[in-house]
Formats: C-alpha cells, sequence, structure tokens
C-alpha cells in the first residue's frame, strides 16, 4: 500500500462524516426531517445529533459498498464524483423501500433534500481532498510503485506513459522480461530487475505490490506463470495492459446458443444516446466559436497583405469516419522570410505565431459543424500517414476525428497514440470530452506540451492499464 494511503483513507471517512452531518444539520435548519413522526428518544438536540450520526454511518456503509474508500477507485478520473452520486441515490432509495416495508413514515420533502445535500456535500469535499492529494503526490505520498513486464515498444510506451509520480501517482521502478539481460538499460534510467518467472521475489526485493503485464511481449510460459498467481489471488496486483486485440474486444457479452456458451464482442463505436449528446456538444460549442473564427481570419488575411502576400488557410486530405476522405484546414504561416522592421515585419511574426501554435487548426471548426470532424476525438490521420497507423487505422475510422483528443500535444510513438484513441472510443462519455476539453484550453493558456500532469489519470490508468 502506496506511503499515505491509510491517511488518505481516514481523511476521507471524517471528511464525509463531517459533511454529511452537516448536511442533516441544514436540514433541520429548513424545517424538513425525514422521518415524519420520529419517535421520542430522537427529539430534542441530543436525539437530532443521535440520528444524524446513524444516517451518516449508514450512507458511509453504502459508500464503502460502491468501492468509495478502495484505493484504486480513488484519485482518478471522474469515476469516484459517479460513486458519490450512485451511492447516496443507492442509499435514500434504500432507506425510502425500507422504510415502505416496516411502516415507517417518511417526510418527502427531508428525503429529497438530504439527498441533495449529500451529493453537494460530498463531491466538492471529496475535490479539496484531491487537491490536498495531489500537492502530497510531490512529496512522494501516496504513489504507486510497480513494475513493467515485457519491455518491447509496447512495454516502453506504457511505461513511460505510466511514470508519473506526481500526475498520476504511479512510479515504474524497473521491467521484468524473458528476452533481455538482467540489469540491460532500457529505458530513462530503467533496468530489467528480473524475468517474469522470478516476479514474486523481485517485487518482495524492491517493495512492489503492482506489475503491468504486456501479454505479447513475454513467453507463453511466464504468461501462465503470471495468470496463475493473479488467479491464486497473491498479494501482488497483477493487470494486463491492452493490446489492439483486447481493445477491440473489450466489454464481451456472453450468449447461450444450446449448450455451447458463446461471447458477442460489442461494437467499437459511440451510439445512441452518447452520440447524440456528443453532436450537440460540438454544434453549440463550435457555433459559439465561429465569431472569434471569423475574427481570426481577418486577421490573418490582412497580416498576410500587409507582409507580402501568400495563402490565409492550408488544405490536406485526412481520413474522416468510416475512410471517407474530406479536407484539413489550417493557417498557414508566412510563405517569404522576416521583413526588416516596421508594420510588415510585426504581420509576418503574428502569421507564423498563429501558423505554428494551436489556433492553427481552429479553422477544422467548419469541419465540425458539417459533420465530418468532431470536437473531441481521434488524432486526424492525414492521408498520405495512412501507412503508419496500420493495422489501428480501421478502428480509429469508426468514429469522427477530433480537433483535440487523448493523445493532443502527444509526441510519443504512433501505438502510444493510438492506444489512447481507441480507448478513449471504447471509455466514452460526455463528461470525459468535457474533461478533455477543459485540459486542452489549459494547456493552450499554460504554453503545455502535453495534458496537465494533475489531469489525465482516469486516461493513463484507467484507459491504459486497466483494460483487458
Amino acid at each position: 500500500m502506496p506511503k499515505g494511503t491509510r491517511a488518505l483513507i481516514l481523511g476521507l471517512l471524517a471528511a464525509d462524516a463531517l459533511v454529511l452531518l452537516a448536511s442533516q444539520a441544514l436540514v433541520r435548519l429548513t424545517g424538513n426531517r425525514l422521518l415524519a413522526e420520529p419517535p421520542a428518544i430522537l427529539e430534542g438536540a441530543s436525539g437530532h445529533l443521535l440520528a444524524s450520526m446513524a444516517l451518516a454511518a449508514y450512507v458511509q456503509g453504502v459508500f464503502a459498498i460502491n468501492n468509495l474508500y478502495y484505493p484504486a477507485h480513488l484519485l482518478g478520473g471522474y469515476r469516484e464524483y459517479a460513486g458519490v452520486v450512485k451511492g447516496a441515490t443507492y442509499a435514500f432509495v434504500a432507506l425510502a423501500v425500507a422504510s415502505l416495508l416496516v411502516g415507517v413514515g417518511l417526510h418527502r420533502e427531508g428525503l429529497v433534500l438530504s439527498w441533495a445535500l449529500t451529493v453537494l456535500a460530498v463531491g466538492p469535499a471529496r475535490f479539496v481532498l484531491r487537491r490536498v492529494a495531489f500537492r502530497l503526490r510531490r512529496r512522494g505520498w501516496l504513489v504507486q510503485r510497480l513494475l513493467v513486464v515485457g519491455a518491447d515498444e509496447h512495454g516502453l510506451a506504457l511505461a513511460r506513459e505510466l511514470n508519473s509520480p506526481e500526475g498520476h501517482g504511479l512510479q515504474v521502478v524497473g521491467f521484468l522480461d524473458d528476452f533481455r539481460p538482467v540489469g540491460a538499460r532500457v529505458l530513462d534510467g530503467l533496468r530489467v530487475l528480473g524475468d517474469p518467472r522470478s516476479a514474486a521475489e523481485v517485487c518482495r526485493q524492491h517493495d512492489v505490490r503492482r506489475m503491468v503485464l504486456v501479454p505479447h511481449a513475454v513467453s507463453w510460459e511466464s504468461l501462465r506463470d503470471l495468470l496463475e498467481m493473479a488467479a491464486a489471488g497473491s498479494e501482488f496486483r497483477v493487470e494486463m495492459a491492452p493490446g489492439l486485440d483486447h481493445l477491440l474486444a473489450h466489454s464481451p457479452r456472453p450468449v447461450y446458443d444450446g449448450v455451447a456458451p458463446l461471447i458477442t464482442l460489442e461494437p467499437l463505436c459511440i451510439r445512441g444516446l452518447n452520440a447524440i449528446l456528443r453532436r450537440v456538444l460540438d454544434l453549440c460549442l463550435a457555433v459559439a466559436l465561429l465569431p472569434f473564427l471569423g475574427a481570426l481570419l481577418a486577421l490573418c488575411w490582412l497580416a498576410s497583405r500587409l507582409e507580402g502576400g501568400g495563402p490565409v488557410l492550408l488544405r490536406r486530405r485526412a481520413l474522416g469516419r468510416a475512410g471517407s476522405v474530406f479536407v484539413l484546414l489550417a493557417l498557414a504561416g508566412p510563405s517569404h522570410s522576416e521583413p526588416a522592421g516596421g508594420l510588415a515585419e510585426r504581420a509576418w511574426r503574428l502569421r507564423r505565431a498563429v501558423g505554428s501554435g494551436r489556433l492553427g487548426k481552429l479553422p477544422n471548426i467548419l469541419n465540425v459543424l458539417a459533420g465530418r470532424m468532431s470536437l473531441v476525438g481521434p488524432r486526424v490521420v492525414e492521408e498520405e500517414r495512412a501507412a503508419d497507423y496500420q493495422p489501428w487505422l480501421l478502428a480509429l475510422s469508426l468514429v469522427r476525428p477530433g480537433l483535440t483528443g487523448p493523445a493532443a500535444g502527444s509526441t510519443a510513438a504512433v501505438e502510444e497514440q493510438a492506444l489512447l484513441d481507441v480507448a478513449y472510443i471504447r471509455h466514452y462519455s460526455l463528461w470525459l470530452d468535457l474533461r478533455l476539453l477543459f485540459a486542452s484550453l489549459k494547456r493552450v493558456l499554460c504554453r503545455q506540451t502535453g495534458l496537465p500532469v494533475s489531469y489525465p489519470a482516469e486516461e493513463a490508468e484507467a484507459v491504459l492499464a486497466r483494460v483487458i
């Protein structure tokens, strides 16, 4: 267990208890109450405190059942906040059902208000504790040590992505590999610490309780031994990193045809309500950005006239959904050498900054409005680079490409980018889109080259390490 984990869980328990007690005090201040006819023992100040403490303990018990105090579900993405809403809903719905079964009357307004205040109080409290936890990570607290099993290109890309103690709370200690000698340096000072069949011994030696397995990077004997270790429920947690086959076959649905159990593989796509909400978000934000785009195009056109001419827009052919070809737009940089002084030089510098910066692809909101792209999605694949993205191209073309996405700003290898993009499709939610948009805005304002370090814990860990 990482240093400080017990303190974090105790802090969460104490914080949840305090905000639940405070929410019940606020319910009483509004003149509402849960029980329509409370017994005499629950009357008065001491009775109210006793009832509030009992309710807080009950709700926290439901939270615990929903893994809201389980370390693996904390400090990562929106799952924790969604779990708060789900846990509060389960708790108060179960309370209402139990009251009907035993014949105890509940005050409806008090029940609804208690549920709402629980969600509105516990969620922000956990947000504050997350900020504290992220600061503690800079001092080495709440950081999990792990080994990557398999040192091929996929394993190296995975280690680069996960090795972020301050951001993801993960520290890669080294590698286990069948095909490299022990002690071989493979990545940024990280070495091969042993072979996979000595995993337990190496984990104990380096105080590691977690391994991420790249299945196609080890021998079948090592793979069998590690899977047996995981199945036996050992002290070490074994996770399997996704390859293309795992991502495409994720979320299988069992079916039974006669006596033979079969598995139906769910399609890799965004559909239903998620697809509708995604399109609504695209249209609303694209329309809101149109005036800014018009002003930017006018400014770039004027700058091009002042610095000596040249095209304002560049056009390249790119692959869209289902392999369709569309024109990818970009603001052009200056086409001449830098003028010597005056207004022409300022115009030249403006065009160079816009053409080489992130605002250069803003004209593609026209493609968003036309339905060829989305604001968030997999990275755009230009037609001339299609061969570089094999065998990922088919999977990436199942949804519209995006102006930004989980691989935005990344200079990693194609396989690493494609893993993030395909996993984005598999784990899509509107909340994920909003978080990626916010991260992209923060990246532009702070002039960062990648996503903020405290931001993509869910995508880096849950997408790259937990998908099996």
